[in-house]
């Protein structure tokens, strides 16, 4: 239930910001004065960017309450203030009731929605993956992206039902509103779910660092003080078990204890005293433990390593060179590095899930010639294809190591992407349409399903959600949100419905590029 909670209610989150993407047709035409229909669209696709706009200050935000506070205070607060612009985006008047303040009013919700989903996301997928088993970071991480497309199937298949039911002045008139407005019944029990979580084993070691740290200024005439603070903390991770095991001691276990600590009154580096404390916690938590809360060796590993290379002085920038290279061995610096990691490797989730999953219905019924019945259909039946894969890369990912899962369906996009386009964009094809999307949706969800497993990874869990926040916030609002605009004014440009696919194949490339160079640095996954 642990990891079902902030999935489900994850699920909620992303049906509220995606919703308006499945009913951008409509809005087009109720919130912008009369014209064509591709100014429509692209004013529509511009205000959907706008709500990108802010999504790296949310990362900021929702990532340093993470951080500072809990991952759990980080996930409530993000669904409370998701709920609330999706429900007055339902209550908005048209640009025939209050004319040019109408798509004004859009703008503004859509920003508000932008800054709730900033932290939101990367936030489920440190709860998730933190909360793993070891050996099964690859599939429970998975379930991240699995949420998300519940709720993009929900926004589809909600969306279909009512074009099928209503005709076009019912929907046209009232229709539209309904999908907002159910969004509020879903951030009820969004709230419910995830004030029944407890926080993540990872999370309590941090924490218990934070508290060691403390511990260390206590005066070295009190060293048995800071033992049995140690063994009382060792027993509250390990339960029963450890509790009957203090009284009289492992002899090993309590002798290295008391030798440590000792080193540590003496003045030992504080480095020391978290290898230590990072041992103790292992042992008290068992076999359920995820290997992501014992980073901080590789983590000093690197450090050492880093702090200890000098270069000579007399090299031209050879200082600057050395500065630099010690600024980024720091915690903040490799947190900067994970950050620019998941920015490019990003690129092709966001390009790829934004033209195939959000763009997508809009396109087959624009320049494919679908009726909206048939676009729907086909985007819901491949959502679910989709969505059925993504546990699927997430386990592969656990067997055959995160790296293979990332560089074989980009390689993939790279070649294929603009001929799969090509297929889907057949004129008045249902087949072509179909099979098109489905083997798109393919290679993103078995990328997808390794991603989360994977983004952990490159942080130290003291800067873990701010750090991926902004990675992950920065790739969607440049290259994600902007996609299906860019996409509309490419096909307006060059003339060519098919021109998007080479978006997917220049964010093949450049996830191919980030994949290839991320092993020399990525911090241990096994």
């Amino acid at each position: 239930m642990q990891w079902n909670s902030p999935s489900a209610a994850r699920s909620l989150c992303r049906y509220d910001f995606l919703v308006f993407a499945y009913q951008s047709v409509v809005i087009s035409k109720l919130f912008f004065p009369p014209s064509d229909s591709t100014s429509h669209l692209l004013s529509v696709y511009g205000i959907f960017a706008a709500g990108f706009i802010t999504r790296p200050l949310g990362a900021l935000v929702f990532g340093w309450i993470g951080d500072r506070y809990s991952r759990k205070t980080a996930l409530l607060a993000s669904i409370y203030l998701m709920s609330i612009p999706t429900t007055l985006m339902g209550c908005l008047p048209t640009y025939s009731q209050v004319g040019i303040i109408a798509p004004w009013l859009l703008v503004l919700t859509r920003i508000a929605q932008g800054f709730a989903v900033g932290g939101e996301f990367t936030a489920t997928m440190v709860f998730l993956v933190e909360h793993a088993p070891k050996g099964q970071e690859g599939l429970m991480g998975s379930w991240a992206f699995f949420s998300v497309m519940i709720g993009v199937l929900t926004g589809s298949s909600i969306s279909m039902a009512f074009n099928y039911a209503l005709t076009d002045s019912q929907l046209y008139s009232w229709g539209w509103r309904v999908p907002f407005l159910i969004s509020v019944l879903g951030a009820a029990v969004g709230v419910y779910m995830r004030r029944h979580v407890h926080e993540p084993p990872a999370e309590a070691k941090q924490n218990l660092l934070v508290h060691t740290e403390q511990m260390n200024n206590i005066s070295t005439s009190q060293p048995n003080c800071l033992l049995d603070d140690v063994l009382a903390t060792q027993c509250l991770l390990g339960g029963a078990d450890a509790a009957e095991d203090i009284p009289g001691g492992d002899p090993g276990s309590r002798q290295d204890i008391e030798l440590e600590l000792g080193c540590l009154s003496r003045g030992a580096d504080q480095v020391n005293l978290e290898s230590s404390m990072m041992r103790i916690t292992s042992t008290s938590t068992g076999s359920s433990e995820s290997r992501y809360g014992c980073s901080l060796h590789s983590h000093d590993a690197k450090a050492a390593t880093a702090e200890s290379l000098q270069l000579p002085s007399s090299m031209p920038c050879g200082g600057l060179i050395s500065t630099v290279m010690k600024a980024m061995s720091t915690p903040v610096g490799r947190a900067v590095q994970g950050s620019v990691t998941v920015f490019i490797i990003d690129s092709l989730t966001a390009v790829g899930f934004y033209l195939v999953v959000i763009y997508m219905p809009t396109y087959f019924q624009v320049y494919v010639g679908l009726s909206r019945q048939a676009a729907m259909s086909v985007h819901s039946f491949n959502m679910v294809l989709y969505m059925l894969l993504v546990p699927a890369g997430g386990m592969l990912a656990d067997r055959l190591g995160f790296l293979p899962l990332l560089v074989i369906p980009s390689l993939f996009m790279t070649l294929l992407g603009w001929p799969l386009w090509m297929l889907l964009s057949r004129r008045d094809s249902i087949v072509s349409a179909f099979e098109g999307q489905a083997l798109l949706c393919v290679l993103l969800a078995l990328f997808s399903g390794a991603l989360p497993g994977t983004f952990v990874s490159l942080f130290d869990p003291k800067y873990r959600c701010l750090g991926l926040s902004v990675g992950h916030n920065m790739s969607m609002a440049l290259l994600g949100g902007t996609a299906p605009l860019i996409a509309t004014a490419l096909i307006t440009t060059t003339g060519s419905n098919t021109s998007p696919g080479v978006m997917l194949a220049a964010a093949g490339a450049l996830t191919l590029f980030g994949s290839a160079g991320m092993s020399r640095w990525l911090f241990r996954l096994a």
